[in-house]
């Protein structure tokens, strides 16, 4: 089934989608047994949260990281007064290959071009989709305008989709910031979008760069 990731909200699922995806970046991160998993990461995400979303993802993958993919606006991950272990690229690709145990290769694909040509029109904030064709293939990488996808009700998970606490409870001491609880369990229901029309394009990871 598909899911869907707001700001700091993390998951395993076959299809990920990140609706409006403006100055975050969406990262995808695949197994060698066919799992596929994702989180929404803010300029605000801190390197400590990344530390504890890094065990679950791991964890629910249940088999050898193979993949490590971020698209967004890599940009605005570029500085300002935010997490220094959060920064692109070398504080990001620090942090990233700790807490997912990874000595591979990250890739990424910056969509601030599509972000800031069209400001105010389609492109003022992108969508990005992760799949896996039939429930293991080869991961698929798409962007398009945020329009690409509407709000259509809700829908049921199959698997738990987790938010960090520094993303829900801004106002909770220092040592809670790095907890992430469960927004979704299993069999419950989630905000679910519906594809509006064929705007999204692939993304291969000879377009991206690497870090």
């Amino acid at each position: 089934m598909t899911i869907y990731l707001d700001e700091e909200w993390l998951g395993i699922e076959d299809d990920i989608v990140y609706p409006n995806v403006q100055s975050c970046v969406a990262l995808a991160v695949a197994s060698a047994n066919g799992n596929l998993g994702g989180m929404h990461m803010t300029i605000a995400t801190k390197a400590a949260v990344m530390e504890r979303a890094g065990t679950i993802i791991r964890a629910s993958l249940g088999g050898p990281i193979a993949s490590v993919v971020c698209i967004g606006n890599l940009q605005t991950f570029k500085g300002g007064n935010r997490d220094q272990g959060m920064i692109y690229k070398h504080g990001l690709a620090k942090t990233l290959h700790k807490v997912l145990d990874w000595t591979g290769t990250i890739y990424g694909y910056d969509t601030t071009p599509l972000y800031t040509a069209g400001r105010g029109g389609n492109y003022d904030g992108v969508a990005v989709q992760f799949w896996r064709p039939n429930g293991g293939g080869q991961v698929q990488y798409a962007v398009g305008p945020k329009t690409a996808w509407a709000r259509n009700g809700t829908a049921v998970v199959n698997t738990p989709i987790y938010v960090s606490l520094d993303r829900t409870m801004p106002s909770v001491s220092n040592e809670d910031f790095t907890r992430i609880r469960i927004v979704n369990k299993a069999g419950t229901a989630c905000p679910a979008y519906a594809i509006q029309q064929n705007q999204m394009v692939g993304v291969t990871l000879g377009q991206c760069r690497t870090f």
